[in-house]
């Protein structure tokens, strides 16, 4: 019995120090110096709401539009489509945490909470970046190899680059929590955009539309995520408030929020599919049917 509850005692030690580590408290302060004034609250409150609403119901619609529309499912969308579902965990677990945590300094979350929170955002994050690694891949063939790409890429394949992203980002995201190796993005993704001659076919059209497209989403990723490394990093050299830390790691919750925009503004069957679904025309028979492209 002795020796359980030392175990006991051992384990809530280590849970503790894991907490401090991956969620270190302000040294020095109190709870008063962090209250903030009531327009920077509002401000603070309408910026997140909005950034969880689009992350949560526009990839939820990204996700009911692919699934539902047999004409979209493409080995592209397959990714996108698990992507999207990634985005929208962000939006419905890890958001609403991190605006209760902004809102109020004072609230103690706890060690398994706080634990799980870091795990879940980091894993995710690192499944976004597996995601568009397979994405750049599915593009390169797509613009470089067009007669081999229905052969190279097929949707088998798609899930099976969906699996090995979720898994393997898993497994990677336990490794450093289990050695508490903090940096994650060590892998440098390309892609490969090349100009061709115009063509009249419209398959050829839609695979450079969805290359455009594909891009945007990565750039906007390595831009966001970019920004936040960096400062982190600099932080290590030269003093950077938390202030400063702080909104770049907002800025990185967002990015997960920009990609049903950037769909919808490059994609008509995104802005097609999205009437559906408002308009409760996906439950009539055959729907699924539909020709969006």
């Amino acid at each position: 019995k002795h020796a359980t509850l030392s175990n006991n005692s051992t384990l809530g030690s280590d849970l503790a120090s894991d907490k401090e580590y991956f969620c270190p408290t302000p040294e020095n302060t109190t709870c008063s110096l962090y209250n903030e004034s009531l327009t920077v609250s509002i401000i603070l409150y309408i910026v997140f709401i909005t950034g969880i609403v689009l992350a949560t119901f526009g990839n939820l619609v990204l996700i009911t539009s692919i699934a539902h529309f047999k004409q979209l499912h493409t080995p592209t969308n397959v990714l996108t489509l698990s992507m999207a579902v990634a985005d929208f965990l962000i939006g419905i677990f890890i958001m609403p945490v991190k605006l209760i945590q902004t809102m109020d300094k004072c609230l103690d979350v706890g060690v398994h909470t706080c634990m799980a929170v870091v795990f879940c955002y980091t894993a995710i994050t690192s499944i976004s970046l597996t995601h568009l690694i397979f994405l750049s891949v599915d593009r390169y063939y797509a613009v470089c190899y067009p007669l081999h790409y229905s052969t190279k890429i097929t949707l088998g394949r798609a899930w099976v680059f969906a699996a090995i992203s979720w898994i393997c980002s898993i497994c990677y995201t336990a490794l450093l929590f289990y050695v508490e190796f903090t940096f994650l993005f060590n892998d440098k993704t390309f892609v490969h955009t090349v100009q061709k001659k115009k063509k009249k076919k419209r398959f050829t059209e839609r695979q450079n539309k969805a290359t455009i497209t594909i891009g945007m989403v990565i750039g906007t990723f390595f831009l966001f995520i970019g920004q936040y490394y960096m400062l982190n990093f600099l932080s290590v050299f030269i003093h950077v408030s938390v202030l400063v830390l702080n909104i770049a790691e907002y800025l990185v919750l967002f990015n997960f929020a920009l990609n049903p925009l950037i769909y919808g503004l490059f994609y008509p069957w995104f802005r097609k599919g999205f009437k559906f679904i408002i308009t409760c025309k996906i439950f009539k028979s055959e729907s699924s049917l539909t020709q969006l492209l």
